[in-house]
C-alpha cells in the first residue's frame, strides 16, 4: 500500500470515529473517543502528512487508540469496526 493511501486510510478512520460519536449517548464512551482516541489518530495523520513515516510517535499513537479501542469493544462490540480500521493502520504502518 502506497503511503499516500495509508494517509487516506488515517483519513477514513477519523471520519469513521467522528461519525461514532454522533451516535453515541454514552458520555464516557464519548470522552474516551473524543479525547484519547480521535487525537491519537490526528497525531498520526499529522506525521505520516509531512511524511515522518519513520517517525515511532505513528505507531505510537495509533497503539494507544487501539488499546484505548479494544476497552471499548470489551464493554460493548459495537465498536469492533473502529478497532478493526485502526489495528489495520497499526500493521500498515508496522511494515513500513
Amino acid at each position: 500500500m502506497t503511503k499516500n493511501n495509508k494517509i487516506k486510510m488515517i483519513e477514513e478512520t477519523v471520519k469513521f470515529a467522528e461519525d461514532l460519536i454522533l451516535t453515541l449517548e454514552n458520555k464516557n464512551t464519548n470522552e474516551t473517543i473524543s479525547n484519547i482516541i480521535l487525537p491519537c489518530l490526528h497525531t498520526a495523520k499529522t506525521y505520516a502528512e509531512v511524511k515522518m513515516f519513520d517517525s515511532p510517535e505513528i505507531k505510537i499513537n495509533l497503539s494507544k487508540a487501539a488499546i484505548e479501542t479494544s476497552y471499548l469493544t470489551d464493554k460493548n462490540p459495537k465498536y469492533a469496526p473502529l478497532y478493526s480500521k485502526i489495528r489495520v493502520l497499526l500493521e500498515e504502518f508496522s511494515q513500513l
